[in-house]
């Protein structure tokens, strides 16, 4: 789901008033560590599942044109799920720790549902634990650089 970048400016708003923290503009070009890109999956519905693996594609896609390196779990697992395995985060969770591990910061993409993806909140927790930074994609409906809000490790969004 692509948001309006009036609505993505009242939830930066809304965050800002919340943590009393300034959200930044950040520059995505090529960064030197890798990003671990989160974002909701799960759904009882396949078309839902399917909409959020391709809009996670065209994100990690946009990143990656700007020279970041990428990983991006759902890319990853959605098309091994067509193979039998389960979509759920009770299993994918000793592999996304693992990735987890080896990226150096992890970057949510807020697609609808974000908030209460058992995936997403786990791997949030997961980023704290680990010491790594934690940073809050907002898609724009229009081509070119995403919003980045770089938010403590800690953070609570």
């Amino acid at each position: 789901m692509e948001l309006d970048p009036p609505y993505c400016d009242v939830i930066v708003e809304r965050w800002e008033k919340f943590t009393g923290r300034k959200a930044e503009r950040l520059d995505l070009g090529g960064g030197d560590g890798m990003i671990y890109l989160a974002s909701p999956y799960s759904h009882s519905e396949g078309n839902i599942r399917e909409q959020r693996f391709r809009a996670v594609c065209r994100m990690a896609a946009e990143l990656m044109r700007q020279g970041q390196v990428v990983f991006a779990p759902i890319v990853h697992s959605h098309p091994l799920v067509g193979h039998g395995l389960p979509s759920d985060w009770p299993f994918w969770e000793r592999f996304d720790r693992e990735h987890l591990r080896r990226c150096d910061e992890l970057v949510v993409l807020t697609l609808d549902g974000w908030r209460e993806s058992v995936g997403v909140t786990a791997e949030i927790r997961i980023a704290a634990e680990l010491g790594k930074p934690v940073r809050y994609l907002v898609p724009e409906d229009s081509p070119g650089a995403p919003t980045l809000a770089r938010v403590a490790k800690e953070a609570e969004v």
